[in-house]
């Protein structure tokens, strides 16, 4: 099966599994000192969260260390419009209790045995070329996430910031009636209004704002444009470049694809990440909603981006609607060792939010308990 078949890559992505080791050093500090969420109790996110992070000893400086790394990324997308986690203080103070429960555990060989479980497999004459292979493999899977969570989420996230410290400005002069409606500005729109500009008007962002927030999603276009053709044929390319594309398509369309759906009411998807776990299903729309999730809860998402990376210590395990093997979903759920199934097309539709559910990562199905 193909979720076996990438099990060698395990361990390759570290970027994947978010600010790990600084939330490990702020967990640490926090038990050292003997301190849990029982002793904030009363307290709102944001009032404990600063209280961490301003104290003067080890609590203080691994909590300035960890919203350093993940405060300014964007949680849940790679859209301005996408609050950073910093916004979501719930999410994050949550992400920090439930990493006081677990203990590291040291997996690092773990892709070492699956990898020779695969290359039992292998012709003997082509064992040399799989060794080859796999080495290019691992070396590359962390590309995607560096990518998404470098380039595009923490990007994003500075830039989000910078619009809406804009924003707070045009809301105070009474330019526009709130702060984060500048965020459906254009960069030139912005720039010009910064300057005195009388157009687009605080009205016309406004309602461009009540627009983005309520359109709902089966009004939005499947496609931009003119229908995509198919991908052009790969034999009049050389050998090297036809073995490139061809694995190109083939990455992509694990990246995208889901696999063919029964008319029946069985959640089915593709099998990402082995394992049996059966939890709280929580369905997760849009950023905010990463407020709500639990320690131990199933996330149940279209589909996930980096930005998730920083809830990954509160899941016990993943369904998305859309994705495939290397979709984020399955490289995430394969780095944590958790049960993933992807791809059902359904799930968000199908499952309730707060029902039990059973997610066999080995078979690809999701049952609701």
């Amino acid at each position: 099966m193909p979720g076996q078949l990438l099990a060698p890559l395990k361990g390759s992505s570290p970027v994947s599994l978010g600010a790990k080791d600084e939330l490990g050093r702020l967990a640490r500090a926090l038990s050292d000192a003997g301190l849990g969420a029982q002793d904030f109790a009363g307290e709102s996110a944001d009032e404990t969260l600063d209280r961490l992070k301003g104290r003067n000893d080890a609590i203080g400086e691994a909590a300035r260390a960890y919203l350093g790394a993940i405060g300014l990324r964007l949680a849940g997308g790679y859209d301005v419009a996408d609050p950073c986690a910093i916004e979501l203080p719930d999410m994050i103070l949550g992400t920090v209790f439930a990493a006081l429960d677990q203990r590291s555990e040291d997996t690092s060989d773990e892709w070492v045995e699956a990898a020779a479980r695969v290359r039992e497999a292998v012709p003997e004459e082509h064992r040399k070329r799989f060794d080859e292979l796999l080495g290019d493999a691992r070396e590359m899977n962390r590309i995607r996430d560096e990518r998404g969570i470098y380039n595009d989420n923490w990007g994003t996230g500075i830039a989000r910031t910078a619009i809406l410290e804009a924003g707070r400005r045009l809301a105070k002069s009474g330019r526009v009636r709130d702060a984060h409606h500048a965020l459906d500005a254009t960069f030139d729109e912005l720039a010009a209004i910064l300057r005195g500009a009388e157009e687009p008007s605080g009205d016309v962002l406004a309602e461009r704002t009540n627009q983005r927030l309520n359109t709902p999603l089966d009004q939005v276009p499947h496609i931009l444009g003119p229908e995509p053709t198919p991908p052009p044929p790969l034999d009049g390319l050389p050998p090297d470049c036809a073995q490139m594309m061809g694995a190109f398509g083939a990455a992509l369309g694990e990246v995208f694809g889901g696999p063919p759906q029964t008319a029946d009411a069985t959640i089915t998807g593709r099998p990402v990440s082995p394992g049996t776990y059966t939890g709280t299903a929580r369905i997760v729309g849009s950023p905010e909603d990463c407020n709500r999730l639990q320690k131990g809860d199933v996330l149940v998402t279209a589909s996930t981006s980096s930005a998730f990376n920083v809830v990954l210590p509160l899941l016990g395990a993943i369904v998305t609607d859309r994705g495939g093997q290397l979709s984020h979903a399955a490289i995430i759920a394969r780095e944590y060792g958790i049960p993933a199934v992807v791809g059902t097309m359904k799930a968000t539709d199908v499952i309730p939010d707060g029902a039990r559910v059973t997610v066999d990562g080995t078979a690809g199905t999701v049952s609701i308990v």
